[in-house]
């Protein structure tokens, strides 16, 4: 199991490889929001999961990938490249649901600076929210992985918010501390490690 980034766009190619050498492993990945996927590893529906956030569980954790979450607005919308936090709040936003992993690290960073933005929409996918940025329908918190293909095309741009965005951030592989991982799941834990330079702890 994995959230939305991770899943979308960290672990294709890490299955791939896994596949290349567990060839009799049939691979299956589900893809949920954080809250989601950290409730199936609690209760024991999956063995291993990879999270952007895992504030609040109980579950062993190692630090993966590294990742930013940057605010994206319209190419052509008349915002600075740089504002002060307190200009959020005239901004439109949209925002990933509130079990995402991103949505909680920017609530978490919005929070100490006593920042409040004005969310116009809730959309349960990065790829939702991608898509409303590059419509108008307001700025948008996405990973800088997500966004790459987005700044590219220059049909949307990063804002930095003074002291806030972007926010640094871990992908974690998260598993349930008194249960064993099985066979299938140690092996993709040691791929993830060797992909990522993890190591083990």
């Amino acid at each position: 199991h994995a959230s939305t980034i991770p899943g979308e766009y960290l672990l294709p190619p890490v299955l791939a490889r896994f596949k290349a050498e567990h060839p009799g492993v049939r691979v299956i990945l589900r893809v949920a929001d954080t809250s989601e996927v950290l409730r199936r590893v609690e209760a024991g529906e999956a063995g291993l999961g990879v999270v952007g956030s895992a504030a609040g569980s109980d579950l062993a954790s190692e630090p993966l990938w590294g990742d930013r979450i940057v605010l994206l607005v319209p190419a052509g919308w008349p915002v600075a490249d740089r504002i002060a936090p307190e200009d959020l709040g005239d901004l439109p936003l949209v925002a990933r649901e509130p079990g995402s992993g991103t949505r909680r690290t920017v609530e978490a960073a919005l929070g100490e600076r006593r920042v409040r933005p004005r969310v116009v929409a809730e959309l349960g996918s990065t790829t939702a929210v991608l898509e409303a940025v590059k419509a108008g329908l307001g700025g948008g918190f996405v990973s800088e992985r997500a966004a790459a293909e987005a700044l590219a095309t220059g049909r949307v741009r990063s804002v930095a918010v003074d002291g806030v965005v972007p926010v640094s951030r871990r992908f974690l592989a998260v598993w349930h501390p008194r249960r064993a991982l099985g066979p299938a799941a140690r092996a993709l834990l040691e791929i993830l490690r060797d992909e990522t330079g993890s190591t083990g702890g």
